[in-house]
């Protein structure tokens, strides 16, 4: 007869997993702190790009026609 019931680990396992579990979140977290970082520094080159300070010109002069339209 097979018993298909999971087993509960030992304290110590479950110690040592605990501890493994915390070890990768942390990691994670400094991963994402990393990230997070290197967002910041894409936008702002983003910002400074001639394509981008041009498209944003373009995009106020084609609200600003629309929200006057007589100009």
């Amino acid at each position: 007869m097979m018993n298909n019931q999971p087993k509960i680990p030992d304290s110590v396992n479950r110690e040592r997993s605990i501890a493994r579990m915390r070890d990768i979140s942390m990691m994670f977290d400094a991963q994402i702190v990393a990230l997070d970082e290197l967002i910041v520094r894409v936008e702002a080159q983003n910002c400074q790009s001639p394509i981008n300070i041009y498209r944003q010109k373009k995009g106020k002069r084609l609200l600003s026609s629309l929200q006057n339209p007589e100009n």
